[in-house]
């Protein structure tokens, strides 16, 4: 119903024109996108991380930028933070920076105050918050039963 298709990492770096990355960093996926996957990738293609600095290797794509292997990246989040004075995206061409500022404008805080405002709304309604990340799947008459 969406037109999503679950498909294999390669294939999304062969044909993605805008790659985003929304993935906590862990063990498994910490320099998931090296020089490998890059090489994987259209030069024209447009790389987004908003994730966790250590997931994209910022050497690599600070390479791929300079070389033109990657069109541009913006990148919210990085390895160190804040990014060394020797981080190479720092001077990279084409490089959107915005260091854990992304969400930083007026207006985006003015509606996550919004959404916080509702949340507590439903819980103190008696509903489930809708963004919860540990809340259980039950339904809150069911949850009352067994407190």
């Amino acid at each position: 119903a969406l037109g999503v298709e679950r498909c294999e990492l390669d294939r999304i770096f062969r044909e993605s024109d805008f790659i985003t990355v929304h993935v906590p960093l862990t063990a498994a996926n910490k320099g998931i996108i090296g020089a490998g996957e890059i090489a994987l990738m259209k030069p024209t293609v447009r790389l987004i991380n908003v994730a966790r600095g250590g997931v994209i290797d910022e050497e690599d794509l600070a390479a791929a930028l300079v070389e033109g292997r990657v069109a541009a990246a913006a990148v919210d989040v990085f390895t160190d933070e804040p990014p060394a004075a020797g981080n190479p995206l720092l001077t990279a061409p084409n490089a959107l920076l915005t260091p854990h500022l992304g969400a930083s404008t007026a207006e985006a805080q003015e509606r996550a105050a919004l959404d916080v405002a509702d949340q507590i709304v439903d819980v103190l309604s008696g509903r489930l918050a809708r963004y919860a990340v540990n809340a259980p799947l039950l339904p809150p008459e069911t949850m009352r039963v067994i407190g």
